[in-house]
């Protein structure tokens, strides 16, 4: 679809594409069909099944957007990985009160 100027297309530009993922080197991108709704359960069964036949053990995941930090947090949980964050601190990384009251919760001074 070509550039038509619009706000969305502006913000369109600044996510990366899967390819230019790919090219950056991340081995594995996974890009829900366009227009379908997101499923988490589903994308975690889809990239289990991707390990399963191609040899792969994830290791991460990297949200590229901003909306995606809390979805990724679930998602390397469902994946079984050994690295991720706590799940019950996902809101505090988007949420600068709750930040705040999870590192005063740390014993560190806000």
């Amino acid at each position: 679809k070509p550039n038509d100027g619009s706000k969305a297309d502006a913000l369109l530009s600044y996510y990366p594409t899967a390819e230019a993922l790919l090219e950056v080197g991340m081995h594995q991108v996974y890009e829900p069909p366009m227009g379908s709704k997101f499923d988490i359960v589903e994308c975690a069964t889809n990239l289990k099944t991707i390990e399963n036949q191609q040899n792969l053990r994830f290791l991460g995941v990297v949200p590229c957007r901003e909306a995606a930090v809390d979805f990724s947090d679930i998602l390397g949980a469902l994946l079984g990985l050994t690295c991720l964050n706590d799940l019950g601190l996902s809101s505090a990384r988007r949420d600068k009160g709750l930040m705040k009251y999870a590192v005063s919760n740390a014993g560190l001074r806000v």
